[in-house]
Order: structure tokens, then sequence, then C-alpha cells
């Protein structure tokens, strides 16, 4: 018998943990088990019928040989780029570069600090929903989603642009995202009624209590923006328009989650049906040195633990969404939903990103906007799509990157940032390794898995 390549081991008295990369399984064994599987069944001595060796063998964790993992590897790159065509595919309009805060960490200001400010006019609006019928036309097998990104898409002056993308996704019955960092949403409350069966979410960010927010996400002038946010939220919840919280999590807000969650529940948040929160752990994916108290996700996440073991009132409202290195276990992170391998990195890897920027070019993935050399087509002068730049990212799984097929750990990450490895100057076949990523999973299970057992 063989022993799967893809065997993660976490050795503690008496037993291990194995977690098997490929499957997404994750069995406790006795160091008894262990030794026998060491001694016997990867030396064919074992009968067959012997239960462990056919429990074994159903996990993934032995095979036959490597060619029958290989061919296991195969079926489940296949049956995931087959899924890739019924997962949403999000349309997405950027209407400006420009923003109404300056928050620390923003990924937008660090390789293209002087992007066109200038928002959408009436041409450049109807020429990108234009591209993005045409492109619907083109997969129509898949489903469609439309998107609302910035730069920030909810300022006074957007508005007319905003308004003529509502209603554009209203007609072709397309359900719309809105991402935004809320400090003008007030003011667009009642243009959203307007399409509110359409609006499937609109995600706004709130970093902390306000002393930590206002720091970590100022206006342009320097002033807090606490306060108009969380107007926001109320005036959303209000009309029982969907609100997603993002909170973007490193190490110097970590610690302060519970007064954000408190916050929540004596606002009127927490319990709403229409009110759900997401952490997401401040990342540098160009490993530019200027993103402040980024932190590596096996200290992020034990920091986490620490204030969830403290206060397991905020852990029932932020809980794990938002690591993705969790997603390869989400079934132990979440139970009603089956663990399963990540074969591509994001959405981009399988063509579920249509990015039009204000700059007239269409991108693959929202953190790439504003950089033409990484644009995958353009939607002004006229819609051109580059098929070579878009298999940069399409198509780009672990078994397109030799290195993540041979690794250990290439299905718990995906083969890393597609932008990443592009702006490494590379054609996008590098893998960019998620640093600690054993180790925060290992985390997690000594102090979820386990403590539950």
């Amino acid at each position: 018998m063989y022993l799967t390549r893809y065997l993660v081991r976490y050795k503690h008295p008496g037993y291990e943990i194995w977690l098997n990369a490929l499957t997404g399984a994750v069995d406790w064994l006795s160091r008894e088990e262990v030794g026998l599987i060491e001694r016997t069944y990867c030396r064919q001595e074992a009968p067959d019928e012997e239960p462990l060796l056919t429990q074994l063998v159903a996990r993934g964790y032995l095979y036959h040989d490597e060619a029958a993992e290989k061919r296991a590897f195969d079926e489940l790159v296949d049956d995931h780029a087959e899924a890739g065509g019924v997962r949403i595919t999000n349309q997405i309009v950027c209407p400006t570069y420009s923003c109404n805060l300056r928050c620390v960490y923003c990924f937008e200001r660090l390789p293209h600090g002087d992007l066109p400010r200038k928002p959408m006019d009436r041409t450049s609006t109807s020429a990108a929903l234009a591209a993005f019928s045409h492109i619907r036309e083109t997969e129509p097998e898949r489903n469609y989603s439309i998107g609302l990104f910035g730069g920030e898409p909810l300022m006074p002056n957007t508005r007319s642009v905003v308004s003529r993308i509502l209603a554009d996704a209203e007609s072709n019955s397309l359900p719309v995202m809105i991402v935004t960092n809320g400090f003008d949403v007030s003011g667009f409350v009642p243009l959203m009624e307007q399409y509110v069966s359409s609006i499937m979410a609109v995600q706004i960010t709130i970093d902390g209590p306000e002393d930590v927010h206002d720091e970590r996400r100022p206006t342009a002038g320097g002033r807090g923006s606490f306060k108009s946010v969380a107007a926001a939220v109320d005036s959303l919840l209000e009309k029982q328009i969907k609100v997603v919280l993002r909170t973007n999590v490193d190490s110097s807000n970590v610690g302060r989650l519970p007064e954000l969650a408190r916050f929540a529940k004596a606002r009127g948040w927490a319990g709403n049906p229409a009110f759900s929160c997401s952490l997401a752990p401040v990342k540098d994916h160009l490993h530019s040195g200027m993103i402040p108290n980024v932190t590596p996700e096996a200290e992020l996440l034990s920091a986490l633990l620490d204030v969830y073991d403290r206060d397991p009132d905020t852990e029932d409202l932020f809980g794990f969404e938002g690591f993705q290195m969790l997603s390869a276990i989400g079934g132990l992170v979440k139970q009603d939903q089956p663990s399963a391998p990540r074969v591509y990195h994001c959405e981009a890897n399988y063509g579920g990103f249509w990015v039009a920027g204000p700059d007239g070019f269409i991108y693959a993935c929202p953190e790439s906007i504003g950089q033409p050399q990484l644009a995958i087509g353009r939607y002004l002068p006229e819609l051109e799509i580059w098929t070579e730049n878009r298999e940069k990212w399409a198509g780009r799984n672990i078994r397109t990157i030799k290195a993540c097929a041979d690794c250990q750990i290439g299905p718990l990450c995906g083969g890393g940032c597609t932008y990443a490895s592009l702006n490494d100057l590379s054609d996008g076949s590098r893998p960019v390794c998620e640093p600690g990523l054993i180790d925060a999973i290992g985390v997690f299970l000594q102090r979820r898995v386990l403590r539950s057992r």
C-alpha cells in the first residue's frame, strides 16, 4: 500500500491527529494504530479485510499505489473545475478609485498611488454594463451577480452611476453585493429601498470600538468615521437591508473585539436576522512592508482564541468566517458543512471575477484594479478580452502549478495569491506559499477540536 503524500501529522502523547490535505479528512489514531500502519499496511503485510485498513483507504490515507493517488488528485481538480461554472461569477463595477477615507492598511495606495480619481460618466457606465451583458451571453451556463466596489462606490458624486447599475441589475434579475466603507451610506438608503429585492447584502467595515476604528479608518480630513458608519448600519437594518459587518483584524485590534461585540448587541444589531459578521485578517499580499501590524495567521488565530476563551459571546458573533486557511477543515468549524480541499486560491482562479474600473480596463481580481499591466481586457473604447492575460488567472490551480501538485499541503492553500505571483514578475505559475499554514491549523485543532472531544 502507498501512504498519501498529502498527509499532515500532529503528534501528541498517546495519539496522533492525521489531516488529509487532499480529501479533507481528519482522524485521531492511537500510537498503536500508527505503529501498525507503519509496520504493516505500508508494506502490504496486512489482510485486506482489516477494518482499520478499510477505513484508511476510504478516507484517502492509503492507496494501492502512487498512480491511484494521482487519479484521485485529478478527479478532485476536475470536479472543482466543473463546479466553477455553477458558482457565482461576480461582475463588479468600481464607479471611482477615489475614497473619502484613508485607512492605514489600504492595499490600493501601495503599488499605484496615482490612480485616476474621476468617477465613471454616463458613457463609461453604459460601456461597462454592455460589456458585462456580452460576457453573460458568452458564458450563459454561469450564475452571475453584480457588485459595487472601489475606491469607495457610495459617495455623492457616484450616485447617478450607482442608480444606473442598480436599475440594470434589477432589469436582468441579478443580485447585488455592495462593498462600502459606510461613511456616506445613509444618503443612499432611499435609493437602495427602490431596489431592495435585488440587494443581496451591503458589506460595511467597522474595525473595533470607536477609538480603534477612528484611528484605523479616518476620513480624508483626519476626522473619525465611526459614528457615521454605525448610523449607516442602523439605517440599513431599519429597512431590513442585509448587512455584513466586516472587521479587518490584526495584532493591534484583536483584543478589542469584545467591546465591538457588546456595542453590536447594545445597538440591537446582534440577533437581527438581517445582520451578520465576518473577520478578515489584514494581509500584505505584495510583502511591501508598508501595511502595519500584519500578523502571521497562527499567531493571530491564537490571540483570537484567547479572546474567545475569555468571552464566548464574542465567538458566537464573529466566529472564524474570513480565515481562509480554515476552509480546508470547514467541517470542523461549522459542523453542518463538509470539509473540502482548496483546488483554487480564490474566485479569480475559476473566472469568478470580472471587475470594471473607471480607467476603462477589466480586471480578474478586485485587488489588482488600477494596474493596467494586470488587466484581462478593456471595455473602452470597445470591448476586448485578452485571453492570454485571463488564462494567467482563470484555470490556475494546484495541478497547473507543479510545486503545488507535489506539495504536502498544496490542497490546503490552493497555490496562494495569483495577484502576488504576477506582481513578482511571474506568469502566475509560481506558488505563493502561505507562511505558517500548518501551524495555524494545528492551533485550531488543538484549541478547538480536541477540547470538544
